[in-house]
């Protein structure tokens, strides 16, 4: 997925893991990368206006997480570069995508969907920041080294091919600044399942997570110092569901 500028729309927000790999079924015709890809665009295609009324309806501690990653980068102060932050997975642009603009932050939002995209562009409704959309996959993205202040993912990493996961967390690390931050939402599972598939919203959907104790491992490896990682449970369809919340510093240059 891609990068930004001075309009206002959206991309990719947040994508959801399913309530538990038992309730799945591991399916070997979307093991590959371009079908699993195909699959979460075209399903988050046809469920984007579902989608949209779900994720605003239903509780969530985003703006809550979001809040622990603005506090810690640099204050947009007039006069001054914007500090700038690539939001993977946007969605249709609220609540993060609009909240990181009306603090004044230039964003960078990429999605997978571009009905995701189409939906944000409508209701990015702009601020003293600003936003650029890029569609497409955020496998395919490329920044110079220490371009952002913070990257953000908040529900979409887990529709990434696992071994998939670990490439993306070390281009982030090159993307950000020496002292940025990553804050994601992963998968909160054992890590035993390679990838697996079920329904979400009406449509089939594609999960994939390591453990917690392996994503720490791979967040070290690649330079990072965890400075939040919890698993909080959400509601979805009247069940409890497990995520990984995780904020990270990129190690200062000595």
């Amino acid at each position: 997925m891609a990068a930004l500028s001075n309009n206002t729309g959206s991309d990719l927000d947040a994508n959801r893991i399913p309530p538990t790999p038992g309730s799945a079924t591991n399916d070997s015709k979307v093991a590959n990368s371009a079908n699993v890809k195909a699959l979460v665009k075209s399903s988050y295609g046809d469920i984007a206006e579902r989608y949209l009324e779900w994720s605003t309806s239903n509780p969530s501690p985003r703006l809550e997480y979001l809040q622990y990653l603005l506090e810690r980068l640099p204050a947009p102060e007039q006069g001054n570069p914007k500090p700038r932050i690539l939001e993977l997975g946007c969605g249709a642009g609220v609540p993060a995508t609009q909240h990181m603009v009306s603090k004044g932050f230039e964003v960078t939002a990429n999605d997978l969907s571009s009905t995701q995209i189409q939906l944000a562009r409508k209701r990015v409704t702009g601020g003293p920041g600003s936003v650029e959309f890029i569609h497409g996959d955020m496998m395919e993205l490329d920044f110079p080294g220490g371009t952002f202040n913070g990257v953000m993912a908040f529900y979409s990493i887990f529709h990434v091919p696992r071994g998939e996961q670990e490439v993306l967390i070390r281009r982030i690390s090159g993307w950000l600044k020496a002292g940025g931050y990553l804050l994601i939402t992963l998968g909160a599972t054992d890590g035993s399942s390679e990838g697996f598939q079920c329904e979400f919203l009406g449509e089939d959907m594609y999960y994939s997570c390591y453990s917690e104790k392996a994503y720490g491992k791979i967040l070290a490896r690649e330079g990072f110092e965890v400075s939040r990682m919890e698993v909080r449970e959400e509601e979805e369809h009247g069940e409890s569901v497990r995520f990984l919340w995780v904020l990270a510093k990129k190690e200062e240059i000595a």
